[in-house]
């Protein structure tokens, strides 16, 4: 676990203990909320972004063990710098498509990470984009980018696609 949104899936994984999710405060805090059948939500803990610290609520020391150590486990063991940090969005880099619009099957060409480097692959269907190798996160498609003339740099920006 390296961000606040690691802890709240790992917590919402007990399915027992409620459901878990995080709100931004007034004061550009984090707060991290707790709900469950038999009572209303319930802050749960503080999470303070600009601040030199972090508050506990009443509400976890009545939660189980587990939630209570994960969530201290996560405030003693991580980087702060790190707690608010949101993943690389990840894209296909579509760079052509048939034009036939009778056509059955959809059928584009997209660039594709192979061990030789990048290479151009035609004929993908929707399907093919899932894969791995189809997959670029933002930095790797900025240093394709920085590598290519400003012309075809230019089409990796008009066929970014993000996955879902």
């Amino acid at each position: 676990m390296k961000t606040i949104k690691d802890l709240v899936n790992k917590l919402n994984n007990y399915v027992a203990y409620g459901e878990f999710y995080i709100r931004k405060g007034k004061n550009n805090n984090y707060l991290l909320y707790a709900r469950n059948e038999s009572s209303d939500d319930s802050t749960v803990f503080d999470f303070a972004k600009q601040q030199p610290y972090w508050s506990i609520y009443p509400r976890l020391g009545s939660m189980h063990n587990q939630v209570q150590e994960d969530i201290m486990d996560f405030v003693y063991n991580t980087d702060k710098d790190h707690w608010f940090d949101e993943p690389e969005k990840k894209y296909n880099i579509i760079v052509g498509k048939e034009l036939e619009p009778s056509a059955i099957q959809k059928w584009e060409s997209a660039y594709m990470k192979t061990e030789c480097g990048l290479s151009v692959r035609l004929a993908l269907s929707e399907r093919d984009f899932i894969k791995d190798e189809f997959i670029f996160t933002e930095s790797e498609i900025e240093e394709l980018k920085y590598n290519l003339p400003e012309n075809m740099a230019k089409i990796v920006d008009l066929g970014k696609a993000e996955v879902k």
